[in-house]
C-alpha cells in the first residue's frame, strides 16, 4: 500500500466471496469471524471508491465488476491514506462559503465551569469533578490553567481529601495535556510522583500531547523510572520546541533536510499510515505555526485518512479549527445532496476535502487578521438557526442552552423542518445538560411561545427574574432555595409561562432549583384554580401544555396539570367538559377528553370489555384486572370476534384480557385461534455462538399468545415429540426472555387439537 500498488487489493476480490470460518483476536478476547468479513473491513480501510455504496453488503462480484470498469482511475492518495478512484481536488463540488459563527467566551465557559464544580463539591458529590476537570483543560486558556493549579494544590475540596482523589488528580493529568508549556509538563510529573503505583498510562499520554516525546511503558513499566526519564529529558533540552523537535524525530526516522522545505517534511509526517495522533498534533501545529495555506488541506483531510483510527480527537476539532483559521464556514453537499457543514459522514468530509484541496490557495495569511483570509467576495450571509442547532452538540453547556433559548422563539414550522434528519428523537449526542427527548420538545417549546405572542404574553424573562434564578441554581440546599424562592415576584397569567419554560430548559442542568420552582409554581397554579382565576385563552393555553407534555414527554410542571385540576373539584371538571363541547383545536379537544374518562376511570371500580378498550384508546387505560369477562358463548364469541380486522395494539389489549381471566371455557376459541399467524409484536435478540454474534429478528404471532394462555390452562407444554412436560406458568410480559418464550408456538395449534380431542 504505501508503495501504491494497486494490485494488493486484488486478491481481496475473491476472499470477499470466502465463507470459511477464521478467528479475529481484540482486546477483549477473539470472535469467530467469516473470512468475507475481514477482507470487507481490509477494502474499506485500504480504499475510498466513490462509486460504491458502504453500508451495504459488498461481495467479491460487486468489487470485481467495479475493478475491472475502473481500475485504470484508482490511485493510491498519500492524503487520503488510501487507493481512490477521485484524487482529492480532482471533481468540483457545489459548496458555499458563510463568515465562520463568533467562538463562544472560554472565559465565560470557565466560570460555568467552576460554579458547577462548586455546587457539586458542596453537595459532597466528587464524580462530576472528575467528569468536567479535562473538558476545563480543553479550553486551553490561561485562567483554565491556573484553575487546574488550583485543583492540584487541593482548593476546592475543602481541608481533608475527597474520597474520590486519585481519580481528580488523574483528572488533572488529562487536562494539563492540552497546555503546551514546560511548566505544565513539569506539573504532571509532580502529580505523578503523588500518585505513586497508581497506573502510568495517563501521565504518558498527557506528556506526549505536551512534549511529542513518548516512552514506552508496557503493563509492568516502572513508573518511578518512566517519570525520572521524563525529567531528565526535560532538564536537558531548553524549550518545548526543542522537546517537540526531538517527539518529531522519535517518531519517524526521516531526516527534515531531504525535504524541500520544513512543510513537506510536517506533511509526510502527517499522513504516514498508522502515524500516532500527538505527532499528528505537533505536525498540524507547526504546519499552521509557518502560515503554510498546506494545513487546511490536511486538517480537512483527517476525518478521511487512513490515521482516523488514532486521531479522532483531532477529526472532532478539525472543522472548529478550519473555522478559526479562515473565518469562513463551509457547507457542501451531504450523502441528501444538501448543503450542510457539521454532517457526520463520509460523503460530507468527501465534498469538503475535494473543495480544500482545489481552493487553499486562495487563503492568505494576515498578520493583521491573525488567520488566513479568503481571497474571494462569494461569502454568504452566516445562517443563524444552522449553527444554533450545532451548538446544541457541544460541550459548552451554557452555550448549548443558550441555543435552545433561541430556537424556541423560532416559529414552530421552521424549527421543525431545520430539525428533520437528525438521529433519534432526542437528538442523538446533544450536550447532557439539555433536556431529554429534545427534538420533540423544542418545537412543543415554540409552540407555547408562540401562542403567548399572539396573547401578547411576555415570552422572555426579566432581567431580574435572569438573575433571581441563577441564585436559585446556585444555592446549595433547600433553606437557600425557599428564601430565594420567597423573594420572586409571584408569578401572573402573562409571566408564569416564561418561568415554566426556563424550568424546562435547565432541568438536567439545575435538577434541585427546577424541581423547587416547579413545587413553588404547582402551588400558585392550586390557587389560581380555588379561585377560578384560570380561563378563556388562559385555560385554552394552559390545556395545551398539559397535553403537550405527553407528546414532548416533559416531566415537569406541566405533568401535574391534570392532578391539579382533579384536585380542585366537579366544578373544574364541569368547566372542562362545557369548553370540550365546543373546542376546535383537536389536541385541547382530546385532552379534556382524556382528563375527563381518566377522571371516570379513576372512580369507576369495574368496565365492560368495550370500555376497557374504548378508554384505552383515548389514554386512559383501564387495570385488566377490574375488567369483567362473562363467559356465556354469546358473551365469549363476541370476545373473540373483536380479534378479526383490530389493529396490533387493539389485539395485544384483548390477549391481556383473555390471558387474565383464562377459562376453560374459552379453550374452543382459544383453538380456533390457535394457528393464526397474524403479527401482534416484532422483535429481535442478539447472542454469540461458535461461530460468531448474531442478530436474529422475530415475529410474535396471535397464535402464539394463544397456545400459551392453552399451555397456562392445563399447565403443560408440548415438547418434541408430544411428549408431556412439568407445568410452566409463562406471564406474557414485554421483555426478550418472555418473548423468547413465546416464539412459533402457533405452530402447535394442530397438536393442542390431537390432543383435546382425545
Amino acid at each position: 500500500m504505501e508503495a501504491g500498488d494497486s494490485s494488493v487489493i486484488k486478491p481481496l476480490l475473491i476472499l470477499l466471496d470466502d465463507q470459511r470460518l477464521t478467528i479475529q483476536k481484540h482486546y477483549f478476547g477473539q470472535d469467530t469471524v467469516m473470512v468475507s468479513q475481514l477482507a470487507e473491513k481490509v477494502v474499506f480501510r485500504s480504499t475510498y471508491l466513490e462509486g460504491l455504496t458502504w453500508g451495504e453488503p459488498i461481495n467479491g462480484t460487486m468489487l470485481r465488476n467495479y475493478w475491472r470498469d475502473t481500475s485504470r482511475r484508482i490511485v493510491f492518495s498519500p492524503l487520503l491514506g488510501r487507493f481512490t478512484d477521485v484524487p482529492p481536488g480532482t471533481r468540483a463540488v457545489r459548496h458555499e462559503l458563510q463568515p465562520a459563527p463568533l467562538p463562544n467566551g472560554k472565559a465565560e465557559q470557565l466560570a460555568d465551569y467552576r460554579s458547577r464544580i462548586a455546587r457539586a463539591v458542596a453537595q459532597k458529590d466528587f464524580y462530576l469533578p472528575v467528569e468536567l476537570i479535562p473538558e476545563i483543560g480543553e479550553l486551553g486558556t490561561s485562567e483554565a490553567f491556573e484553575y487546574l493549579k488550583e485543583c492540584a494544590a487541593g482548593q476546592h475540596w475543602g481541608k481533608s481529601e475527597s474520597p474520590r482523589h486519585n481519580q481528580i488528580m488523574g483528572a488533572i493529568i488529562k487536562g494539563l495535556a492540552h497546555h503546551q508549556s514546560l511548566e505544565a509538563a513539569q506539573l504532571v510529573l509532580e502529580l505523578t510522583r503523588r500518585l505513586e503505583g497508581w497506573g502510568n498510562n495517563g501521565f504518558i499520554e498527557s506528556m506526549n500531547w505536551i512534549t511529542g516525546i513518548h516512552l514506552e511503558a508496557g503493563p509492568w513499566a516502572d513508573q518511578d523510572s518512566l517519570v525520572e526519564e521524563y525529567q531528565r529529558i526535560l532538564d536537558s533540552l531548553p524549550s518545548l520546541h526543542a522537546l517537540q523537535t526531538l517527539g518529531l524525530q522519535r517518531a519517524d526516522p526521516v531526516r527534515p533536510e531531504d525535504f524541500s522545505d520544513r512543510g513537506a517534511y510536517l506533511e509526510h509526517l502527517i499522513v504516514r499510515p498508522g502515524q500516532k495522533d500527538f505527532v499528528l498534533f505537533h505536525a498540524l501545529r507547526e504546519l499552521e505555526a509557518l502560515h503554510d495555506p498546506r494545513v487546511l488541506v490536511h486538517l480537512a483531510a483527517l476525518p478521511l485518512h487512513e490515521n482516523i483510527f488514532s486521531s479522532r480527537g483531532l477529526t472532532r476539532a478539525s472543522r472548529r479549527r478550519l473555522e478559526g483559521l479562515t473565518g469562513v464556514r463551509l457547507l457542501v453537499e451531504n450523502d441528501q445532496g444538501e448543503l450542510v457543514a457539521d454532517a457526520n459522514q463520509r460523503v460530507k468530509f468527501r465534498n469538503a476535502l475535494h473543495y480544500w484541496v482545489k481552493h487553499y490557495g486562495e487563503y492568505a495569511w494576515s498578520d493583521t487578521m491573525g488567520r488566513f483570509v479568503y481571497q474571494g467576495n462569494d461569502v454568504m450571509p452566516l445562517d443563524t438557526v444552522a449553527v444554533g442547532i450545532e451548538r446544541l452538540y457541544q460541550k459548552d453547556a451554557a452555550a448549548a442552552v443558550r441555543a435552545v433559548e433561541k430556537l424556541i422563539q423560532l416559529p414552530v414550522d421552521t424549527l421543525q423542518e431545520r430539525l428533520k434528519g437528525r438521529h433519534f428523537t432526542a437528538l442523538h449526542g446533544a450536550n447532557k445538560a439539555l433536556p431529554f427527548s429534545l427534538k420533540t420538545k423544542l418545537p412543543a417549546l415554540a409552540e407555547v411561545l408562540a401562542i403567548c405572542r399572539a396573547l401578547e404574553y411576555p415570552t422572555r424573562l426579566s432581567k431580574l427574574a435572569e438573575d433571581q434564578l441563577e441564585r436559585l441554581a446556585s444555592a446549595a440546599n433547600d433553606a437557600d432555595r425557599n428564601k430565594i424562592l420567597s423573594t420572586l415576584n409571584v408569578p401572573t397569567k402573562e409571566s408564569v409561562t416564561a418561568l415554566e419554560v426556563w424550568g424546562y430548559v435547565h432541568a438536567r442542568r439545575y435538577p434541585d432549583a427546577v424541581e423547587a420552582l416547579n413545587d413553588w409554581l404547582n402551588d400558585w397554579y392550586v390557587e389560581q384554580w380555588k379561585t377560578k382565576a384560570i380561563s378563556g385563552e388562559d385555560l385554552r393555553l394552559y390545556l395545551l401544555k398539559s397535553a403537550l407534555h405527553r407528546r414532548g414527554s416533559f416531566r415537569g410542571i406541566w405533568q401535574k396539570f391534570e392532578t391539579i385540576i382533579q384536585g380542585a373539584g366537579p366544578g373544574a371538571l364541569y368547566t372542562l367538559k362545557v369548553l370540550g363541547e365546543k373546542e376546535t383545536d383537536e389536541r385541547i379537544s382530546k385532552e379534556i377528553t382524556g382528563i375527563l374518562v381518566r377522571d371516570q376511570v379513576r372512580r369507576q371500580d369495574h368496565f365492560s370489555v368495550a370500555e376497557y378498550l374504548d378508554f384505552g384508546a383515548l389514554g386512559a387505560p383501564v387495570p385488566v384486572e377490574q375488567v369483567v369477562v362473562e363467559l356465556t358463548p354469546g358473551a365469549l364469541r363476541s370476545l373473540f370476534d373483536r380479534f378479526a380486522g383490530s389493529s396490533k395494539a387493539v389485539r395485544y389489549r384483548l390477549i391481556q384480557v383473555v390471558d387474565h381471566h383464562r377459562d376453560i371455557a374459552m379453550v374452543p376459541y382459544l383453538l380456533n385461534l390457535a394457528s393464526d399467524t397474524t403479527i401482534v409484536e416484532k422483535s429481535f435478540v442478539s447472542f454469540r455462538t461458535d461461530e460468531g454474534r448474531f442478530t436474529e429478528h422475530y415475529s410474535l404471532r396471535q397464535g402464539d399468545y394463544m397456545v400459551s394462555i392453552l399451555e397456562k390452562l392445563y399447565g403443560i407444554y408440548f415438547k418434541e415429540g408430544m411428549e408431556e412436560g412439568p407445568p410452566e406458568e409463562l406471564v406474557i410480559r414485554n421483555d426478550g426472555l418472555q418473548h423468547l418464550r413465546l416464539r412459533d408456538k402457533w405452530r402447535q395449534a394442530q397438536r393442542w387439537r390431537a390432543w383435546l380431542r382425545d
